[in-house]
C-alpha cells in the first residue's frame, strides 16, 4: 500500500495529506474536540459506533474515504451513497 505523500492546504492553514486525517484535522471537520473523538474511536461514546483508525505506533490516523462512510451511516444511509460522497471516496479512497 502506498501513501500519496503530496499535501495540501485545506483553506485553514492546515497542511493535510490527501485522504489522510490526523486525530486534529479529523476533529476539525467534526467540529468536536480532539479528546471526544478519541472517546469515539474506542468505542466509549453511547450509542456511536467506533470509528475505524490505522494506528501506526502511537500515531492514529483515519482515512477520509471511510470518515466519510462512517458519517454517511450514521446519518441512516442505506443503500446508493449520494455522487458527491461516492466521487470523494473513489478520489481520496485509493492509496
Amino acid at each position: 500500500m502506498a501513501l500519496n505523500s503530496s499535501r495540501a492546504d485545506d483553506g485553514q492553514g492546515c497542511s493535510v495529506m490527501n485522504g489522510i486525517l490526523t486525530m486534529a484535522e479529523a476533529a476539525l471537520e467534526l467540529r468536536c474536540s480532539k479528546a471526544h473523538l478519541s472517546h469515539i474511536v474506542n468505542g466509549q461514546v453511547a450509542d456511536l459506533p467506533p470509528l475505524p483508525v490505522v494506528r501506526i505506533g502511537r500515531r492514529v490516523l483515519i482515512r477520509r474515504a471511510v470518515l466519510l462512510q462512517w458519517l454517511w451511516t450514521l446519518e441512516g444511509g442505506n443503500g446508493i451513497m449520494p455522487s458527491d460522497l461516492n466521487s470523494s471516496l473513489a478520489t481520496h479512497g485509493k492509496d
